[in-house]
């Protein structure tokens, strides 16, 4: 998650997302604050299909993002 390559950050991201298991909650939190804002998109989303109770705070912490694309996401995954 931390590669200097958007694309592979993403793509890190994505695979987690499909693959997601409770174990997955640590290496998603990070991701919630990389600074581009896809990779951000895709941890929340992937932290949703966990449902797991220790990503909703990481995930409150970023309701407030600059972008508005990661807010409304972040929603719709708390709801």
């Amino acid at each position: 998650m931390d590669d200097e390559y958007l694309f592979v950050r993403m793509n890190a991201t994505k695979a987690l997302r499909k693959i997601a298991n409770k174990a997955d909650v640590n290496a998603l939190v990070a991701p919630l604050h990389n600074e581009d804002s896809n990779v951000r998109i895709y941890a929340a989303k992937a932290l949703g299909k966990i449902r797991n109770k220790s990503a909703v705070n990481p995930l409150i912490d970023i309701l407030d993002d600059e972008y508005s694309s990661v807010s409304w996401d972040v929603i719709e995954v708390l709801e």
